[in-house]
């Protein structure tokens, strides 16, 4: 058993920062790089969850 040599061994983090937020990281990906228009962004994808949830919801009590 000894030599074994496992490929997860040779995996680093390097590359990941893991102090930024999931989402901010695939906005930066997608070409914002403006924090401020990132949370813009990110409220507005927010709102438009919201009403559209609550629009399925107001249609399945009628």
């Amino acid at each position: 058993m000894e030599g074994i040599e496992f490929e997860t061994d040779k995996v680093s983090g390097e590359g990941l920062n893991r102090n930024v937020p999931v989402t901010e990281r695939w906005l930066s990906k997608l070409g914002v790089s403006d924090k401020k228009t990132a949370n813009y962004i990110l409220i507005g994808i927010t709102v438009a969850c919201f009403a559209l949830s609550a629009l399925v919801y107001i249609k399945m009590i009628k």
